[in-house]
Formats: structure tokens, sequence, C-alpha cells
């Protein structure tokens, strides 16, 4: 048993460590946390280990297990059991599905430890593409919700529109799902991407000449982030007799199709992929304007961080993004209609009072209601009660 006012101890249980919204996000929680309280211990199923090095110098102990995918859940699952019973945590709290199952499973099977879940998407959304359909798809969905039941799981959800998707397609009741919000370092990241602007050969380090516009997004090459129809809009009018750039930084399983469909529609050297990059901040900080034209999301920290660089947006207008902004701090476009974002987008570039008066209003959103400390503290309080109670539990 712990000594009173010992600092609790938090294993983390996340499907990778790759540059993607989940990770960027716990990574954050974890450097911005008291270490007073709490001590973190995060472990990776799969073996993309791009922020190891960020939670290390925060002082959290990783693991990288390795996995290949969820054909590997039941050995992965083992392998967490394993390392519960040997760290003794005072509570598991996952992130993502895969991780999700495994991490509640260990859980069980190491000595019932209690659970906290962070519900970062809408995996079982129709429109999404990250459980497969059929049986195999309703196994994975059927195992999240017994073993959240099994395990007394407590829910954070990043969103009201994530939470209202999990209520419905998994049948949890609303007094055991909080929302936390998504958030990021705005301060950090606006006097980075001030830093930035002042250089003068920012722009001409992505091989930009005077007089071209740039349009960045950053995103995962999924199916859910809309890419395809990103490409279509630099084919469409007003933006095709443009001398606009497009800069994708990402990557993703539709990498080479999105390249093919530039090339299909004449816009092939007007497209830059980027792939994975460390200065994303001073990549946003060279744009004109941010593009999110998702078809779903559950929070995008990529629009967070955006608009606080001070990048005016142009995103889909879906309720996760109204989540994030108003339609005073981002041109919100039909979902999946490329002449639409082609619109907004050359409305934002053509108009510098408009795109002044996104940007400043996005980036106030940003401070006032998704501020890192802040919601690190909402957080630890989750972790914390979850934690004392199991403690109270087993000394009655």
């Amino acid at each position: 048993m712990r000594e009173p006012g010992a600092a609790i101890r938090v294993l983390h249980v996340i499907e990778s460590l790759g540059r993607g919204g989940a990770e960027r996000s716990l990574v954050d929680r974890v450097a911005r946390g008291d270490p007073g309280r709490l001590r973190h211990h995060v472990v990776a199923l799969l073996s993309d280990d791009a922020l190891v090095p960020e939670l290390r110098a925060a002082g959290a102990a990783v693991d990288v297990l390795g996995g290949r995918g969820r054909r590997d859940l039941p050995s992965l699952t083992a392998r967490l059991a394993a390392l519960i019973r040997r760290v003794r945590p005072d509570v598991v709290h996952t992130q993502l599905v895969s991780a999700d199952i495994a991490g509640r499973a260990a859980a069980l099977l190491g000595g019932g430890v209690p659970v906290v879940s962070t519900l970062q998407n809408m995996p079982y959304d129709p429109r999404a593409h990250e459980v497969p359909a059929g049986w195999r798809g309703s196994l994975i969905k059927h195992a999240d919700a017994a073993l959240g039941r099994w395990t007394r799981t407590r829910y954070l959800a990043v969103s009201e529109a994530v939470r209202a998707s999990y209520r419905t397609a998994l049948g949890i009741p609303a007094e055991r799902i909080e929302v936390v919000y998504n958030a990021v370092d705005h301060a950090g990241l606006a006097a980075r991407a001030a830093a930035a602007r002042a250089r003068p050969a920012l722009r001409a380090a992505l091989g930009l000449p005077p007089g071209r516009r740039l349009i960045v997004t950053v995103a995962r090459h999924v199916p859910q982030k809309g890419l395809e129809f990103l490409i279509d809009a630099l084919a469409r009018p007003p933006l095709v007799a443009r001398d606009v750039r497009l800069a994708l930084v990402g990557t993703g399983g539709l990498t080479a199709a999105l390249q093919s469909r530039a090339a299909e529609r004449g816009v092939g050297p007007r497209v830059q992929l980027l792939g994975r990059r460390e200065d994303v901040v001073e990549i946003l900080a060279a744009a004109d304007v941010f593009a999110l034209p998702s078809l779903y999301e559950g929070l995008p920290v990529a629009l967070l961080e955006a608009l606080a660089a001070g990048v005016p947006a142009v995103a889909s207008d879906i309720p996760e993004i109204r989540e994030v902004t108003t339609a005073a701090g981002a041109r919100l476009v039909p979902p999946g209609d490329a002449d639409a974002l082609a619109r907004g987008l050359a409305e934002v570039l053509e108009d510098p009072t408009l795109a002044a008066r996104l940007a400043a209003e996005g980036s106030r959103e940003v401070r006032e209601r998704f501020d890192v400390v802040t919601t690190t503290r909402r957080f630890e309080a989750v972790l914390l009660a979850a934690a004392q109670g199991a403690r109270r539990a087993t000394s009655e």
C-alpha cells in the first residue's frame, strides 16, 4: 500500500507515440502535470516512437512494445498485464480503441486496477474507418463495451460530439462520461510562430517565391480527413487561376493516392507532400491560410495549433469543429464540397481584413477555452479520484 500523500502512479496505455493529435495531447498533459501528485509511466502498443524523447525529458518512464497491429492484441495484453503486476500502478489510463481494449483487459488480469479511458475519436460512427466492417468490427465493439463495464471504467471524452457518439454506440451511462477538451500550449505556440515569422528566409526555405500564397494542412492521410477534397479545390475556380501552393504535412495510407489525384487534376506541381516534420509550427507560421476539410473529428488538435499560431483557418462545418470555433473564428464550409472549399479559401486569401479578423478571433477562442494548463488539472483530478476511490475501497 502507498504511503499517505505519496504520488499516484499512472500507467498510460496508448496505441503509439507517433505525431498524432491523441499522442500530442497525452505528451502535453504529462509534461504539464504535477510531479508531486502523479508519476507517469507510458506504454505504446505499436512501434512508432517519435514522441518518446519528449516524454522522457518530462520525467516519464516509457515502454514501446513494438506490436504490428490488432492481430497482436492478445500477446500485447499479456505483456501489459505482466507490466502492471510489476509496476503496480494506482490507475491505468487508456487512449484509442486498441489501447482501451488491451489496457482494460490487462488491468483486470493485473489485479483489478481502476481504469480511466480518454475517448479521442468516433470509431463506431457510420462515417468512420477505424474499426473494420462485419464481424471483426462487431467483436471489437462488443469487447470495448464489455471491458468498460467489467472494469467500471471512467470515461473522458474530448468533445461533446465524441461523448454523444460513444453513449449511442456502447450504451455508456451519461454520468460515467466527462468532457475534458483536447488542448494546446497557446502561449508557447504563439511565441514560436511569431519568432518564425520574424525570420525573412522562412518562406524561401519552403521554395516560395514572392507573391505566391501558401495553404497548409496538418493531418494523417486517412479518409476521415477529406484531403482529396482539398486537392480537388486547388483545381476548381477561383483557386485554379491563383498563384497558390498547397503543403500537406503528415503521412498515412492515402499518401500515394493523394499524389496521384493531384497529378490527375493537373495540380501536381502545386502540391507539396512534406511528410512528417519537426518544424510544424514554423510551417504554420509561413502559411497564408490553414485548411482542415475533415468529414468528422474527435476534437482536432491540428486546428487548435493553427489557431493558436495565429493562422486564419478554413474548416469543415461539422459539430466537432464548431465546438472549437464559431464562424467568427474560422471560415466554415460544408464537408465534402470541393467547390465551397475553393471559394472559402479564396475569400480568406484575397481579403486581408477577413483573414486578420478570423486569425484574431480563432486565437482568442483557443486561448480562453483550450488552455493546456487548465485541462491538465481537470484530467489529473479524474485520475486522482479514480485511484483514491480504489484505495478507500481496499482499506475498508
